[in-house]
């Protein structure tokens, strides 16, 4: 008798030894989660005051699948005209200082009813078409190819100021120059200027009613 009951009492404290080390080690992760939790809280909250959206056009058929596109602005006081207008200025300056060795790409950015010419006045338009139509006939036997890179994007009212760097790579030589610039630009709102195809889309009439551009020394 007294045996059985010294293995009973083993057995219960075998038992209660177990439970102990389970809730220990379940309060333990718990401990652990609710630390990783606030760390990661803390993160956050630190970095969201830096968090910004850079505004760009995607087309249908540069998706992967059918699927939606949703933007949704940190800032809950910005308006979506306003980053769509954002988005239509660096969609501008990115069709009128990139160059391709395409005579078809670039008549359809610079010549006559192309991007720049739906984007902005007539005047406008023409001041730049002077110079650039001149390049465009010869644009296919051009070795220079040039993409664009906007450091800094500042608006008050309609009156944008950009600053932006252009970088052409030399085929011949495989070499890489860049130039800085200085942008103001003036908008405005024209319904009457509202686009909405395929392969451009301006549902406001945002129009750009002057364009002026320095170069800065480097």
């Amino acid at each position: 008798m007294k045996l059985k009951r010294t293995i009973s009492d083993l057995h219960q404290r075998s038992v209660a030894k177990g439970g102990a080390f389970v809730a220990k080690l379940w309060m333990g992760l718990a401990l652990l989660s609710m630390m990783l939790n606030f760390f990661i809280v803390l993160t956050l909250w630190q970095i969201s005051p830096k968090l910004e959206i850079i505004s760009q056009i995607v087309f249908q058929d540069a998706l992967t699948s059918r699927q939606g596109v949703i933007a949704e602005p940190f800032d809950a006081n910005m308006m979506d005209k306003d980053k769509i207008n954002e988005m239509l200025i660096r969609y501008y300056l990115s069709n009128r200082y990139s160059v391709f060795p395409d005579y078809d790409e670039m008549a359809h950015r610079w010549g006559p009813n192309g991007i720049l010419d739906r984007l902005s006045t007539d005047n406008v338009h023409y001041a730049f078409a002077q110079d650039a139509y001149g390049q465009l006939e010869e644009i296919d036997k051009n070795p220079q190819t040039s993409s664009v890179s906007i450091r800094k994007m500042s608006r008050l009212d309609n009156t944008w100021t950009i600053e932006l760097e252009v970088f052409t790579f030399d085929q011949r030589t495989g070499q890489v120059s860049s130039r800085v610039y200085d942008v103001v630009l003036e908008t405005a709102v024209d319904p009457a200027y509202a686009f909405f195809n395929i392969d451009f889309i301006n549902p406001y009439g945002l129009q750009i009613v002057d364009f002026r551009q320095t170069q800065k020394k480097q």
